[in-house]
């Protein structure tokens, strides 16, 4: 379960890292909490895969019939097991295949994902743009680990499409006046922003969100740290390399989604020269020979969302 403890104002450096609050519970969070489960409670059919899969004697067989019997779950995990980012070699008809291709928990996480996905309201032009970030971070996110050979690429896929569910969330609390406030600047700044106005930030409230969806670790922790790569060093190589990860495909997307007339060279440049890259130990002739291959999972990923709006 999502547990972590306060940071000490000493060891608080940076301006835009957790305070001692961030990583508590407060009055004003509890109240939002449970305002959240009363707006929009977490889909059903992902609720009783998280509970059937935290037993040990479950069947894959009943896993199966649960995702089947959501049709639309079916075809849109079906869709993106078929995607470039999961880089299969032929094509994945069922989910008895996908299964067997993925492992039971991986299309667990898979479908888990899919579902807080569709808590998007695609009419919001916030919420959709949130959504359409969200799934291209968590396509080069799987493209990256894949190309790369790194292990426990589901549980990373999850963190990454799940990543910025606060800020959905807080769009659902706060509309507009939220609205307004990603609106006034740079990402980075945001979670102290609102720090200040709601006294805790979205990377925290997604994390106990995700905790009370019943989501196993490291998903909520990760989360809660997307933003603050110094104190998930402090949690251990899993954490911190999850984290890195999510960074990196978060860094990545910023740029095929908002900065496609920048110079590529430039780009690169940029994200090699960040944090994320320096713990991943990603060189700029890596990053220049996957460059569009990851342009084309970006391109693929929006595409098929688009057309997941339109159905």
């Amino acid at each position: 379960m999502f547990e972590l403890q306060p940071v000490s104002p000493k060891n608080n450096e940076l301006d835009n890292s957790y305070s001692s609050l961030a990583f508590q519970t407060n009055a004003r969070l509890d109240v939002d909490l449970a305002r959240l489960g009363e707006l929009r409670p977490f889909p059903e059919t992902a609720q009783r895969l998280i509970a059937m899969t935290g037993s040990e004697d479950y069947k894959v067989a009943d896993l199966r019939q649960v995702i089947e019997n959501d049709a639309i779950l079916t075809a849109r995990t079906l869709e993106i097991v078929n995607s470039a980012a999961y880089g299969m070699r032929g094509r994945c008809s069922s989910i008895t295949l996908a299964i067997r291709l993925l492992g039971s928990n991986g299309v667990r996480d898979l479908a888990v994902a899919i579902a807080g996905m569709e808590m998007y309201d695609t009419a919001d032009l916030r919420a959709r743009t949130l959504r359409d970030h969200n799934a291209v971070v968590g396509s080069i996110a799987r493209f990256m680990a894949r190309k790369r050979g790194v292990p426990n690429i589901s549980d990373l896929y999850t963190c990454a499409v799940l990543h910025d569910i606060g800020q959905l969330l807080l769009l659902q609390l706060y509309g507009e006046e939220y609205g307004q406030l990603v609106d006034l600047g740079v990402e980075e700044n945001l979670c102290q922003r609102e720090r200040d106005r709601y006294e805790y930030d979205h990377a925290l409230l997604a994390a106990h969100m995700v905790s009370k969806w019943r989501i196993p670790d490291p998903v909520p922790t990760v989360i809660a740290l997307h933003h603050d790569l110094r104190r998930a060093r402090s949690l251990g190589s899993e954490i911190h390399h999850l984290v890195a990860q999510i960074r990196l495909a978060d860094e990545l997307a910023e740029s095929f989604l908002y900065h496609q007339d920048d110079d590529d060279e430039d780009l690169i440049r940029v994200v090699v020269g960040g944090d994320a890259a320096k713990v991943l130990a990603l060189g700029e002739e890596e990053l220049t020979g996957l460059w569009y291959d990851i342009q084309a999972v970006t391109i693929q990923t929006k595409y098929l969302w688009a057309q997941f709006d339109s159905q």
